[in-house]
């Protein structure tokens, strides 16, 4: 019985040491795997549309830095899964705000999306359009002007 708890014990230290080292991990490293997953339960945490939207706000944040940092960085292969997670985050938002009625939090989130698209708008102002990657980043703003205006 004590070797069984200690095993149990051990994997629980791993996993927490393993979340730790993966908080700040970026789309090229090897813990961003790892990172993606405590989103991933940490939205199951989150018990209210509010908190759930909320949560959501913080991850597009993130999601908008990764874009930002495979541009910055010229990670050209990364560009696609980081544009396409960045979208689906924002998609999340809005459908959370549409089927539970939350218009209190529309301003918030109109905001957050302008000022997303005005950053992803200088990235595409500098991208190479020799390389295709750039339709992506392209992508990611439509969908924001195509939420934008499910939220009005």
């Amino acid at each position: 019985m004590k070797n069984v708890l200690f095993s149990v014990l051990t994997a629980v230290f791993m996993i927490l040491v393993l979340m730790f080292f993966a908080k700040d991990s970026k789309p090229d490293e090897s813990m961003y795997k790892v990172r993606r997953l405590q989103e991933k339960m940490t939205v199951f945490t989150k018990i209210s549309p509010q908190e759930k939207v909320e949560y959501y706000l913080s991850l597009l944040d993130k999601r908008f830095m990764e874009m930002q940092y495979v541009y910055d960085k010229k990670l050209d292969y990364f560009a696609v899964s980081t544009s396409l997670r960045y979208s689906a985050t924002a998609g999340e938002i809005v459908e959370i705000i549409k089927k539970n009625n939350l218009s209190a939090m529309i301003p918030e989130v109109r905001e957050n999306f302008e000022n997303h698209k005005t950053g992803i708008k200088n990235i595409l102002d500098s991208y190479p359009y020799t390389n295709e990657k750039w339709k992506f980043f392209q992508d990611a703003l439509n969908y924001l002007d195509l939420y934008l205006g499910q939220l009005e």
